[in-house]
């Protein structure tokens, strides 16, 4: 199972509700809290980068996943079963060529792995 996080309301300021409310449709999952691990994947558009904070956009999209796991784990959510994953800009969801899609791009998705 894969959810697609809304980078707007992942970030600050995000309202509590929604980290409530993601939490508790993962719990809902069987898998998400007693068996199956969790990958919590960043990605970024095809846009290079280069800040003090970001060298690259293999940075950036670590950056954007670790406080989605701190962040589930507040709620509840085993620690021990997600880790945070850096994708960069591999695995495009649609082309770069435009400003929507570099938006669309630039996510996180939580994957709940099979058994």
């Amino acid at each position: 199972m894969r959810y697609w996080l809304d980078l707007q309301a992942v970030f600050p300021p995000s309202p509590q509700k929604y980290w409530a409310t993601l939490a508790a449709n993962l719990a809902v999952e069987p898998v998400a809290l007693d068996a199956n691990s969790m990958e919590i994947e960043g990605y970024t558009d095809d846009q290079a980068i280069s800040t003090a904070e970001f060298p690259s956009n293999w940075e950036l999209p670590a950056a954007r996943a670790s406080p989605v796991v701190r962040r589930l784990a507040d709620f509840g959510i085993n620690e021990n079963r997600m880790r945070a994953i850096g994708y960069s800009a591999n695995l495009p969801v649609t082309s770069n060529t435009t400003v929507e899609g570099r938006l669309r791009n630039r996510r996180v998705e939580i994957l709940i792995l099979s058994i």
